[in-house]
This record gives structure tokens, C-alpha cells and sequence, in this order.
């Protein structure tokens, strides 16, 4: 077993990547959850990345009990989610990006009900 088998690095930078149970697959709409942790230390990535686990566990049992999505998502952590996505993780951030944190997370929540 890996040492840390929820981190993964891409271009010198460490991701948690997780990937969904079979059966809330169709609730989450994914086959992976994934974040950056933005760090390039595997040591600080793994610390940084206890909670980001934490929280794709809550979602996968939230999604289990209720058979939906939770509502329950900051501005950060939408706008995390979508930089995991579309896998940019660059911290800074421009304003044609923030609408498309916007658009991403409306249409996020149209689709979710």
C-alpha cells in the first residue's frame, strides 16, 4: 500500500484524488473527487489534505444516506472543486475565471435540483 494513497502530484504539485463507490457515482456525477492541496512537499501535502479527505468522505456518506448532493458548499469550496476540474490550481485568479466559478457553480446547482 502507498504511504499516502490519497495524494497524487501533477506538475510539481501534490493532489488528493479519491475515487467515488460505484453506487454514488450517478448522485455526485463522477467517477473521482479531486483537490489541490497547493503544495509541492509531500509531507505538508499530507496534512493539508486530511480534511480535503475528510470532507469527499462526508460527501460520499451524505450522498449515500440522502441519495443527493449536499447543499452545504462554501464559495471556496465550490471554487476549489472547480479548479480541480478544470485542474487549474494556480491560486491566482482572474475575473473571466471567477465567472466561470460562478456559471460552473450555478449550473452545479440547476443540475443537482
Amino acid at each position: 500500500m502507498a504511504r499516502f494513497p490519497h495524494l497524487m502530484q501533477r506538475h510539481h504539485k501534490w493532489f488528493v484524488r479519491m475515487i467515488v463507490p460505484a453506487d454514488v457515482q450517478s448522485v455526485l456525477g463522477k467517477t473521482v473527487l479531486s483537490a489541490p492541496t497547493g503544495e509541492s512537499d509531500q509531507i505538508r501535502a499530507f496534512a493539508v489534505a486530511a480534511p480535503i479527505i475528510a470532507r469527499f468522505k462526508a460527501e460520499i456518506d451524505a450522498a449515500r444516506r440522502t441519495g443527493r448532493v449536499s447543499d452545504d458548499l462554501t464559495a471556496d469550496e465550490v471554487a476549489a472543486r472547480y479548479r480541480a476540474e478544470k485542474t487549474l490550481g494556480s491560486g491566482e485568479t482572474t475575473p473571466a475565471e471567477i465567472e466561470d466559478v460562478v456559471r460552473f457553480a450555478l449550473t452545479r446547482k440547476i443540475h443537482q435540483g
